[in-house]
């Protein structure tokens, strides 16, 4: 499941969509794909450290064994954009140099 919320600051759905996404399909999915944005909504409230992406993620209530893994993750004084994949308590992270313009995620 990719939730596609929106991306940066830009929301592309409904609040309602946003709220149907989490109740229904999120429950259900195998492996859930959302960007630094869109796991903020799910985690209602800002993602601003890897350590709060990795709480976020781990915080999603899905079903058991699901795999997350967030894309894009970019924190404010850092010049490095992360991805992060966790499986219950286990995680993995990758980065790479952010770039000026014209590439999303990592």
């Amino acid at each position: 499941l990719d939730p596609v919320f929106g991306d940066g600051t830009r929301r592309y759905v409904a609040d309602e969509i946003i709220e149907a996404v989490i109740a229904k399909l999120v429950p259900l999915a195998d492996i859930i794909t959302p960007n630094h944005f869109e796991l903020s909504l799910l985690y209602g409230q800002a993602i601003d450290s890897k350590q709060t992406a990795l709480s976020a993620l781990q915080a999603i209530k899905g079903k058991q064994g699901q795999i997350k893994c967030l894309t894009g993750l970019y924190l404010q004084d850092d010049d490095m954009i992360y991805d992060i994949i966790c499986q219950g308590e286990i995680s993995a992270e990758t980065a790479h140099r952010a770039l000026p313009q014209g590439v999303s995620g990592a």
